[in-house]
């Protein structure tokens, strides 16, 4: 899914000595957790690339820079960046660093070269795969959730979903009765963990910044999520009023940018995943119907509104796009009701509105369903463009 367009400036010395093949990838969390995921060294056009592998994505990167015995490798979609501080080992030192996290803390890792027996599958009398109902458990609430899971003997690969999306693609392993899925993105890292115990999933879910998030999962190929566009409703009939400033300080008249369009205005951050690739599949509707504005109001965890504008500004350049970006402000459930005062806000990123040429909002849809749903995200596609296809011609 994602592209990478990085400056290389790779010496051949460095390139001929950094070794070629599978590692797992261990990353420390604030708890002192390990979280393993799986990368990879291959050579293309000449060059060393670095694979960060999630199942069916690969994310590729070609270094950045190198200086001394360091290669530093920048994320296209956050403004992230991991570095290796030897390249000619079997086991690989560094760390990753989130540049706008709360905290942007250096997390060392440690990558060890796997055998080639590690790299295929084998035997396991296990089964995890299918449909799970899950419940996780909060400190102060509880919500539900869903495991797809799919088994290749004791590789486990699958996604996680809520009322808000999809956790994106989960890549791990079974041993005995025990399991892991993660998935590393670039500006997060997630792990799933846990136990069989008499037909049931029991476990822990760790971030970054957590290991304490629990779950008990059960079997139930009939449950299903509330769909995402039966979550927000609107509460009036008020015209959107988005009068706001762009990433580069320029007021924009939202009147004028939708003037005579279909419009698909949505709700973003540039730390959210789900948006990431909610934005990368607009790109694509775009393309496809050059004629539909798409905005997205970005809220953002910084405190200045100058910080806030060079957040979207790196993200747009890094991924060389030219969606329409408007500076929402903060990250707060009280500052988008502001904005969107025709909706009681979920505090659900993404969450995009469909309106039309006269400026009616025709669908509201909370969350997203990405790539890794498969069938779920396929049926999004097809009848958000059937309805677009409507709309531009006046039904």
């Amino acid at each position: 899914m994602r592209k990478i367009l990085l400056l290389i400036l790779l010496s051949p010395i460095v390139a001929m000595s950094q070794p070629l093949g599978n590692y797992e990838l261990s990353i420390q969390n604030d708890a002192g957790d390990w979280l393993p995921f799986r990368i990879a060294f291959i050579e293309k056009s000449n060059q060393k690339v670095l694979q960060i592998i999630n199942a069916q994505e690969t994310i590729e990167l070609t270094p950045f820079s190198v200086q001394h015995d360091s290669a530093y490798f920048h994320f296209i979609n956050y403004n992230a960046e991991i570095v290796f501080t030897n390249l000619n080992s079997d086991v690989l030192n560094g760390y990753w660093i989130n540049h706008e996290s709360t905290i942007a803390r250096k997390r060392e890792f440690i990558a060890s070269k796997l055998p080639a027996s590690k790299s295929s599958t084998q035997n396991t009398s296990q089964d995890f795969a299918g449909k799970w109902k899950v419940t996780v458990q909060l400190p102060d609430r509880s919500y539900n959730a869903i495991f797809q899971f799919e088994q290749n003997n004791n590789k486990l690969t699958g996604t996680m979903r809520t009322k808000s999306g999809d956790y994106r693609y989960l890549e791990g392993e079974v041993h005995d009765n025990k399991f892991y899925v993660s998935t590393f993105m670039g500006n997060s890292i997630f792990q799933i963990s846990g136990t069989l115990e008499q037909g049931r999933l029991i476990g822990n879910m760790l971030t970054t910044n957590s290991s304490t998030t629990k779950f008990v999962a059960e079997r139930d190929a009939k449950f299903e999520l509330p769909a995402l566009d039966m979550i927000t409703k609107k509460k009036n009939n008020l015209q959107f009023n988005l009068n706001l400033k762009d990433e580069n300080g320029e007021l924009q008249n939202f009147s004028n940018l939708t003037k005579d369009k279909v419009t698909i205005v949505t709700i973003f951050g540039t730390w959210c995943p789900n948006c990431v690739d909610e934005i990368d599949y607009f790109q694509l509707l775009q393309q496809k119907f050059p004629n539909l504005q798409i905005i997205a109001v970005a809220f953002e965890y910084a405190d200045s509104e100058a910080e806030q504008q060079r957040r979207v500004q790196g993200f747009k350049n890094r991924k060389q796009i030219k969606t329409q970006f408007l500076i929402g402000g903060k990250v707060s459930k009280d500052n988008v009701n502001s904005k969107f005062p025709m909706i009681d806000f979920s505090g659900i990123y993404p969450s995009s509105f469909l309106i039309d040429k006269k400026g009616k909002i025709k669908e509201i849809h909370t969350g997203f369903n990405g790539p890794a749903t498969g069938i779920l995200f396929e049926k999004y596609k097809e009848e958000l463009e059937a309805e677009i296809g409507k709309l531009m011609k006046g039904k």
